[in-house]
């Protein structure tokens, strides 16, 4: 969670910026929960046997019939529907170019997508639902003067995008308004980044006041990749392998060796909120920070 209050602090400099609000909660926990039955139902026959699939609508359903007054119950449901998705074939790609997703994947980018949905409405507080109540990051100063900086940020809901490599699948994490963290092979991250002037060589310290945020259980976090190289070779340039989209890179020491079932391995943990202060000694220079607003955790 540290490392998302950094991120949050990041941000919060551009104070002249406004950002629009979220739509309601329950809006958007309807909105994903009908975008799930929708791609369920279009599961072909290939893919799925017809009980397999008459669960999965089944579960979709009953997860949104709970959503309103009891969204604990629907976040429970939709772990059953994770776990329904093992039925679902994936087939397996011989390349290990990154290409789009499987029809499971992405199922199980909308399941991802509804869950946090139902995370940010008022009576998930209880299975640890946090509020969200901006469609885009937004940074509040609450104290500035020559000594200190004291910020608050909130922080939208993320949307997921699947990536199937080979045999696995992979879940990239994005938040409106925020980039990606740029270390090649390691789990692609939001970030957000800011520059901030503070006294020369002042030596900056940051108190984190209080945060709050859920965590996302078994997302297999897709690593960071090095950015391709489109544009056409002008003449005697080198050959054209040159300038293709480099082999897919992973960090063993970031990512698991092998995909994560939907309710093991990996977590990310992120924020919708957080208050810190930044203190640095008595005379400006500018500076960058940059930092992730979500952080993998093993579990």
């Amino acid at each position: 969670m540290l490392a998302a209050s950094i991120g949050v602090l990041a941000l919060a400099v551009p104070v002249a910026s406004a950002a629009p609000r979220a739509p309601s909660p329950k809006a958007q926990a309807a909105k994903r929960l009908n975008t799930l039955i929708k791609h369920t139902r279009k599961l072909p026959k290939k893919l799925a046997t017809r009980r397999s699939k008459r669960v999965l609508v089944r579960l979709a359903k009953s997860a949104k019939r709970s959503s309103r007054r009891n969204p604990c119950k629907s976040v429970r449901t939709l772990k059953a529907y994770r776990r329904g998705l093992r039925r679902v074939r994936r087939p397996r790609l011989k390349s290990h170019t990154p290409t789009t997703s499987s029809r499971r994947g992405q199922l199980e980018s909308d399941t991802l997508a509804a869950n946090v949905a139902l995370l940010a409405l008022p009576r998930a507080r209880r299975c640890g639902g946090r509020p969200v109540t901006v469609a885009q990051a937004k940074g509040d100063v609450l104290e500035s003067d020559e000594r200190h900086l004291r910020i608050r940020l909130s922080l939208p809901l993320p949307t997921f995008a699947a990536h199937q490599v080979g045999g696995s699948e992979y879940q990239q994490i994005f938040m409106e308004g925020a980039g990606e963290t740029s270390d090649k092979g390691k789990p692609g991250l939001p970030t957000l980044s800011e520059f901030f002037a503070v006294p020369g060589g002042a030596d900056v310290s940051v108190t984190v006041n209080d945060t709050t945020g859920y965590d996302l259980d078994g997302v297999n976090l897709y690593p960071h990749q090095p950015d391709p190289v489109d544009e056409a070779a002008p003449p005697g340039a080198p050959p054209e392998s040159t300038f293709l989209e480099d082999p897919f890179v992973k960090s063993k020491r970031a990512s698991p060796s092998r995909p994560s079932p939907p309710t093991a391995g990996y977590s990310a943990r992120c924020a919708t909120s957080a208050s810190a202060t930044w203190i640095w000694p008595a005379a400006s220079t500018s500076r960058r920070a940059e930092s992730s607003t979500c952080s993998p955790r093993s579990t």
